[in-house]
This record gives C-alpha cells, sequence and structure tokens, in this order.
C-alpha cells in the first residue's frame, strides 16, 4: 500500500494562519461570561382555545442586553413577565433569565407565534417560530388526572391590617392630588382573598388585590403570600405553578415588589392566632380589557411534607389560593371610550418646521406620556383639510424597563404633513382624551394652534389632488421618518485594532491563492473527462443501434445503455433508485424528459422478469434511442 505524503506547502500555509488566529482568541475573544450560552423558546401549551392565552417563553443562560417580544401577526400580547435564577454548572455560577410574554390568538387554525429576538453582546439571535392549534369554543383540552378542581371564586374582602395581627403601615396617599403610590405588601389597604380549608400547621397562600371595583382600563395590584408555619419542621416546597390570567393585560412585577427583602421574606406575622414566616410569590399588575365580573386565577405550590407521624409522609401536597372576582365597571360615556386611555397622561405636540415649500411635507411630532400603559395608548392627530393632506403616522409605544411604581411611558407619534399650497395656515389645535381613575372622570388636553408658512413650491414633488388616494410620486422621494425612541441600541465599535484583522486575513488569503491554483490544474486535468461526457451520446446511439430484439437479455442491454448514459453525461448512479426517487431525482436534469427516463428503464425491469416479446423489445430499444437523441438536441 503506498501511503500519500502531504504536501509540505500546504503545512506551512496551515501553521502560518494558525499563529494570528490562536493570538487573536487569546488576546480579543470575550469571555464566555459576556454573552448567553444557551437561547431556548418554549411554549406552556401547544393546543388553545380562541377566547384563552398562551405563554410564550424565552429562557437564556448568562446576561442579555435585551430581548423583544415575538413579531407575530396571528397573536397580541396581552401580558409580560420576567423571572431570573441562579444555578451552578461545572463549577460556574450561571445567571438563568427568563422573559415570557403572554398571547392571545386573534382567529382560529393553524398560528405561528413569531420569532423573539435576543441581543447580546453586539450579537443578535432570533428564536424560532412555534406553531399553535387554536380551536373555537374555548379549545378541546381536558382536566389532567389527579389534579383537584380549582375553587370557586370569591370577592375579595377588606380585614383590619390586611388580616394579620401585627399592623403593616399602610401608604400615605400625597396631599397635593397626585396618583397614590402602590400599597405595601399586605398592608390593610391590600384586599385579602381569604384562605381554602386546611389543617392547623398546613401552609397558606393568601392573595391580595388592591381594589375590587377598577374600572376597564385601570392598574391593579395582585400579591400572592406564602405562609409557612413557624414551628413547622419538614415541609419544603418543590414547584410552583403561575396563574394564566384570562380577560387582563397584566405584567409580572415581582422583583419590585420584593426590592430591599431577603430571599422575598415579609417576616414573622401572625394569622387566625398562629405565627407564620411570610413570603412573597407572585406580583402582578393587572388590567382588566373587559366590563364584568372577571376572575384572579388561583396560583398553586407544590409542598413535600416529611413531618414525623404525618400521614403520607413524602408525598408531595398542592396548596392553592383562592380565586377572587373583581367587579369591573364600565367606563362612563366619554369622548375616547374604547380607546384604552385611561391612566393620567401629559401632551406635547411640536412640528418639526414651521416653514416649507408648497408640495413639501412637515413632520407633525405628538407625545403622549404618563401613567398608564402606553401600548394601548392611541394618540390623536390633525385630519385633512384644504390647506395640509394627512397621511398615515409612525407610533412607537416605550414601556418604562423598570418600574418602582405604576406602569409609566410614552407614545410617541410622527404624523407626515403635505402642504397643498402657498401661504400661511394653521394647524388646527389637537385633541386627547383620557380617563383619570383615580377621579372617576374624563380629561381632555388640547394643544396650540400651530401656524405653518408655506414659501413657494417644490418643483421635484407633485402636490396631491384632492381625492381620498395619495398621490405617491412625492412620497417616493421622501425620507422614511424616524421614529422619536428607537429601541435600538446605538452600534458598537470594535475594540480590535485594524492591524489585527490584517494579520488574520493575510495568511487565508495566501491559502486561498494556493488552493486557487490546485483547483485550477485540477479542472485542466478534468477536461479530457468533459470531452469524453460530449461523447457519450454517441456512445449510447451507437449500443443502442447493435441491440437485436431477439436476442437474449436485450431488455437488459437497453437498459444498461440508458444507465450508462446517465451515468457519464449527468453523474448518474440509478442502481438501487426506486421509480419514484429516480422520477424525482430526473426531473430537474432532463425536464420533461424526466418520465419517459423513468418509464423505460422501469419496463426494462419488469421484462427482465416477466419478459417481453421481440416486438416490444424493439418497442424498447427505439424510444430508448429517440429519448437519447432529444436529450442530446437539446444541450
Amino acid at each position: 500500500m503506498v501511503r500519500r505524503r502531504h504536501d509540505p506547502r500546504l503545512i506551512r500555509a496551515l501553521r502560518l494562519a494558525a499563529i494570528p488566529v490562536v493570538l487573536f482568541a487569546l488576546l480579543y475573544v470575550p469571555a464566555p461570561e459576556a454573552f448567553a450560552q444557551s437561547i431556548n423558546a418554549r411554549v406552556n401549551r401547544a393546543t388553545i382555545g380562541d377566547n384563552e392565552t398562551v405563554v410564550f417563553e424565552v429562557v437564556t443562560d448568562g446576561p442579555v442586553d435585551r430581548v423583544t417580544p415575538p413579531d407575530s401577526g396571528d397573536f397580541i400580547i396581552v401580558g409580560t413577565q420576567r423571572g431570573t435564577s441562579i444555578r451552578f454548572a461545572n463549577g460556574q455560577t450561571v445567571q438563568q433569565t427568563s422573559w415570557g410574554y403572554v398571547l392571545r390568538p386573534t382567529h382560529t387554525g393553524q398560528l405561528s407565534t413569531g420569532r423573539a429576538a435576543v441581543y447580546s453582546g453586539g450579537n443578535v439571535t432570533h428564536t424560532e417560530p412555534i406553531i399553535i392549534t387554536v380551536t373555537p369554543q374555548g379549545g378541546t383540552g381536558t382536566q389532567p388526572q389527579g389534579i383537584a378542581p380549582a375553587p370557586a371564586p370569591i370577592r375579595p374582602t377588606p380585614l383590619p391590617n390586611g388580616g394579620f395581627e401585627v399592623p403593616v403601615a399602610p401608604t400615605v396617599a400625597p396631599e397635593d392630588g397626585g396618583i397614590p403610590p402602590m400599597p405595601s405588601v399586605t398592608s390593610s389597604q391590600m384586599l385579602p382573598s381569604g384562605v381554602a380549608e386546611h389543617e392547623r400547621g398546613d401552609p397558606l397562600i393568601v392573595a391580595y388585590v388592591s381594589k375590587a371595583t377598577p374600572w376597564v382600563g385601570e392598574q391593579v395590584l395582585v400579591d400572592f403570600v406564602y405562609l409557612q408555619p413557624v414551628r413547622s419542621f419538614g415541609q419544603s416546597t418543590t414547584s410552583m405553578t403561575d396563574p394564566e390570567f384570562t380577560g387582563f393585560w397584566f405584567r409580572d412585577v415581582t422583583e419590585m415588589r420584593a426590592a430591599g427583602t431577603i430571599r422575598r421574606s415579609l417576616g414573622t406575622r401572625s394569622f387566625n392566632g398562629q405565627s407564620y414566616n411570610a413570603h412573597l410569590l407572585r406580583s402582578y399588575i393587572l388590567v382588566p380589557l373587559n366590563e364584568g365580573e372577571q376572575i384572579i386565577p388561583h396560583i398553586e405550590v407544590s409542598v413535600e411534607d416529611r413531618r414525623v407521624f404525618r400521614r403520607n409522609n413524602g408525598d408531595a401536597r398542592a396548596i392553592r389560593s383562592l380565586p377572587m372576582i373583581l367587579d369591573v365597571r364600565a367606563l362612563p360615556p366619554g369622548p375616547a371610550v374604547g380607546t384604552g386611555n385611561v391612566g393620567r397622561f401629559t401632551m406635547r405636540v411640536e412640528p418639526e418646521s414651521l416653514t416649507a415649500r408648497a408640495g413639501d411635507t412637515v413632520s407633525l411630532s405628538v407625545v403622549i406620556e404618563g401613567t398608564g400603559v402606553p401600548s394601548r395608548v392611541r394618540a390623536p392627530g390633525p385630519v385633512d383639510s384644504d390647506d395640509i393632506r394627512v397621511f398615515d403616522a409612525d407610533t412607537n409605544h416605550h414601556e418604562d424597563p423598570s418600574p418602582r411604581d405604576w406602569i409609566t411611558g410614552r407614545t410617541s407619534t410622527r404624523i407626515p404633513l403635505q402642504i397643498k399650497h402657498e401661504g400661511t395656515f394653521e394647524i388646527p389645535p389637537i385633541r386627547f382624551s383620557f380617563f383619570d381613575p383615580w377621579k372617576g372622570e374624563w380629561e381632555t388636553l388640547s394643544s396650540e394652534p400651530i401656524e405653518v408658512r408655506a414659501i413657494g413650491t417644490n418643483p421635484l414633488v407633485e402636490v396631491a389632488e384632492d381625492t381620498n388616494e395619495a398621490s405617491s410620486s412625492w412620497l417616493s422621494a421622501l425620507p422614511q421618518p424616524r421614529p422619536l425612541n428607537s429601541s435600538s441600541p446605538p452600534p458598537r465599535r470594535s475594540s480590535v485594532p485594524t492591524v489585527w484583522w490584517l494579520l488574520c486575513l493575510m495568511p487565508w488569503v495566501l491559502l486561498a491563492l494556493w488552493f486557487g491554483q490546485r483547483r485550477a490544474a485540477a479542472k485542466r486535468a478534468s477536461g479530457a473527462g468533459e470531452r469524453s461526457k460530449a461523447n457519450a451520446g454517441q456512445a449510447a446511439e451507437r449500443s443502442l443501434q447493435s441491440i437485436s430484439p431477439g436476442a437474449s437479455g436485450a431488455c437488459g442491454e437497453v437498459a444498461v445503455c440508458v444507465s450508462e448514459y446517465l451515468r457519464e453525461s449527468f453523474d448518474l448512479v440509478t442502481r438501487g433508485m426506486t421509480n419514484a426517487h429516480l422520477l424525482e431525482t430526473l426531473r430537474p436534469l432532463l425536464g420533461d424528459e424526466a418520465e419517459e427516463t423513468a418509464a423505460i428503464l422501469h419496463e426494462c425491469e419488469v421484462a427482465r422478469f416477466a419478459g417481453m416479446d421481440d416486438a416490444g423489445v424493439g418497442s424498447l430499444r427505439d424510444r430508448a434511442l429517440a429519448l437519447v437523441r432529444r436529450i442530446e438536441g437539446t444541450r
């Protein structure tokens, strides 16, 4: 056996290319903790009803810059939640962060969740879309076996000191009529749900809500508190199931509510004559979307009981809170009913320019900010008049990422306006109406009229006529309006000097030139083979013409001629292929002749076992000869 020796020039080129790469890896490759090691997207349910929700969760290992929600037109986002945990792997501490988005379908069928984008260290990674089956009339899911049905929901009832015997200081409302801050956890301002039936010494879960009769669109705070008996040993929580809210927009604010505590501990509390260690399980800000009775679902914790002399020692038990009913009030008649403008806001209206030419555009900026859910706010705008034409606005919603109180943010809208003619005219005042839930009444903000002056006419722009359709000739010449609040981070400058990039690139260029020369030599060597492919058709014709229909094994010779022709002309080996696989392989190569080629080979294979008369063999040979000539004529 002859051993093949490697070209020494190739070995030297590889060594030369490896030196700068190793130096680059040692000096400039970021540490593993600088980016997320793994990204996983999942959903909690694969089949839901058209009136139910599904949770789309993105889980990352390691810190990331930000995560954008899934971009699906089949679902709307009605809530968000975020959680962080720390685990130990291979002797290192790994921070795991999860972003949850509660999605509600817009129609039934096989719907896609879309992709979420994860930004980490200047890189962007997109998750894969997940298909959700949405069925009408609430879905077809069943209650899993072994799980007790949820208890009947009740209405929250005020209790002294929030049900605890140790008073919790209430949150003091501002004296200037401002927005009352969030009440403290388990304070007298929070209304408890009560507790389910239990034995003395068992842990409890109590749900608290800040308001029992909110308005549609008003923010409501919900706390779930876990009570562990002080002198209870051998009980430990193993898992927790978060509530699934239906009919609410919601956001998880547990980390904000637990700020200043150690492992979410609220201290020791006395409840019904027994001492408990109180822990905050979850906190949410809810926004009811519909009026009437709306149910806040229960939260469930699995507790493993290993107390001595306890029946069913070592079994896990499910501890649940009691569901609560909120009596959501409909908004009174007003100028913006059904828009979601609920909260307390301010408005700022600013034109891009006060002077332009007829036919040009003036971008009008409308910024609404304050306390409320920005994604539900609908900003107003001017209407068409004899002087201006209004086009589609670009709206951007920005929610404050780390709230310390009620959800705040801003809605920025940029509206392109076309000036129709020369002169001086006014943009009418813009009015924005919203419902203030703390005052229980509608309020309207109004801007001042804006005077715009048009001097001359832009000859490159055609002014749109007074029709319902805007002329596209001037729109194509305009730059796209830039959003007021861009959530994309500024581009990062590379910290790697240019000389290092050149050092890394140069060996690979030399290596590519060396391989290029080798490839060119191989291509010249294969020229003879290409010329032999051109003669394959003539050889196949001569072989087919020499076959006698009455000879033994004539059908096999026809199949051999056709197979050799395909191998020499198209590098296709037909041996071992099924008829369907052969037909699928031939279609891209032969087009319309693929079916005839597969049929000839198939009939030859059948004739080998079933036999065929001389006339049939002759017809088969003539068809094969005509096929080769047609293929050669089209090449």
